[in-house]
């Protein structure tokens, strides 16, 4: 059994754990803003009983080499799973993030780029 077998990637449920992911230029740092926020509009609990423990974000480039670019430790409670990283621009064809739920596993998403 593989890892790709407990992903998840559609939230049927009212919790959202699907990570959305966002980018924009920035012209600050001549790269790529990434942001990735877990419900977007209605935000993960955060509670030692069920949250987000971890937001990862990775970069596929145009070779299918995956590099890992972030991954972010959150907090049991009073932490928005929101996550934001510059990242180099026009080096990755393709983003993955990953959000892992202490009650409901692994989910996964992807922004093309």
């Amino acid at each position: 059994m593989g890892i790709n077998e407990y992903l998840k990637t559609a939230d049927a449920g009212k919790e959202k754990h699907v990570p959305e992911i966002s980018v924009a230029e920035c012209n600050s740092c001549g790269g790529l803003r990434v942001r990735v926020i877990v419900g977007k509009e209605v935000l993960h609990p955060s509670t030692p009983e069920h949250s987000i423990k971890t937001i990862a974000i990775y970069g596929v480039t145009n070779e299918a080499k995956i590099d890992q670019l972030a991954v972010f430790q959150l907090g049991d409670e009073n932490t928005k799973p929101l996550v934001r990283a510059s990242i180099v621009k026009d080096k990755y064809a393709k983003l993955l993030a990953t959000s892992y739920c202490n009650l409901h596993g692994l989910w996964e998403n992807s922004l093309e780029l």
